[in-house]
């Protein structure tokens, strides 16, 4: 009988070590998410503050010779990767980076929205817990006052507005 407490107790120990060493992962990629959603935004600040325009931004000539400014998020993308400014192949870097909650049957990205003049960098594929905790880092449980800007939860995505050019 002895026997048998002890050996409960030593797979209720291992059950729980596990457990709690599922929930310290989970706690280091919300904080890696976190510092990749300042990642991009700094990214963003420094290719504005460098060339005076956002990543992603470029201007055509039509027929009559008027300019036309356009946006597309794979030219962002490129842009950052071609500074150096993100990892990546510039050559073949249109698509959005993953991001750390990636596996083999959902492949979460990174995603740009330009509301001109604002940006929102999305993480897209996440659970509603993940969306939950990562708004509550960014508001400060709430506090949509803080530095970062604001986040915003969309089915499943969790975006944030950077604030770009604006020294934040």
């Amino acid at each position: 009988m002895i026997e048998f407490v002890i050996g409960l107790v030593l797979v209720s120990l291992i059950v729980l070590g596990v457990i709690k060493g599922q929930a310290l992962i989970e706690n280091v990629k919300l904080n890696q998410l976190i510092q990749e959603f300042e990642l991009y935004e700094n990214a963003t600040n420094t290719y504005i503050a460098t060339h005076r325009r956002a990543p992603g931004a470029y201007q055509t000539v039509n027929a009559f010779g008027g300019i036309g400014n356009y946006w597309e998020e794979s030219r962002f993308w490129k842009d950052l990767r071609k500074e150096g400014l993100i990892e990546g192949d510039p050559n073949d870097g249109s698509s959005p980076p993953e991001h750390v909650f990636g596996n083999p049957t959902n492949r979460p990205t990174w995603r740009i929205l330009r509301f001109d003049p604002i940006f929102l960098i999305c993480a897209e594929g996440l659970k509603d817990e993940y969306a939950d905790l990562i708004e509550n880092k960014f508001n400060d449980g709430g506090d949509t006052s803080y530095k970062a800007g604001k986040v915003y939860i969309y089915a499943q995505y969790v975006c944030k507005e950077m604030l770009v050019g604006k020294g934040g």
